[in-house]
């Protein structure tokens, strides 16, 4: 089972996915759910297997950068956006996330590296 980390700074939205995952992803287990980038990391169960990163307009730290020390703890990233943009969907690859929309699309992005 891969545990996963969830960030959303949204509580609904990410209420929502951290749901939505544990309904339909019986093979991850989120282990945390955090609201902020700090909050992800002083978590006592972090470093996950895998995090969701869910870029709002206003957050602190840049999603490229959350990415970036994920990649570099050996966690895999993915970023659950609606935002269509292009630009959006190759700064993530540069820095080694896979760019998604739905939770069922990220649920299938993580269960495929199991």
């Amino acid at each position: 089972m891969r545990t996963v980390g969830v960030l959303d700074s949204d509580d609904r939205a990410r209420a929502s996915a951290v749901s939505w995952l544990g309904s339909h992803a019986p093979d991850l287990q989120v282990t945390i759910a955090a609201s902020s980038w700090g909050e992800m990391l002083t978590d006592e169960r972090f470093p996950p297997s895998a995090v969701v990163l869910c870029p709002r307009a206003g957050d602190r730290v840049d999603i490229a950068y959350k990415a970036r020390v994920c990649r570099i703890l050996d966690i895999d990233v993915v970023v659950l956006s609606d935002a269509p943009q292009q630009e959006i969907r190759s700064g993530h690859r540069s820095v080694g996330a896979t760019f998604v929309s739905t939770a069922e699309a990220a649920a299938g992005v993580l269960g495929a590296g199991s």
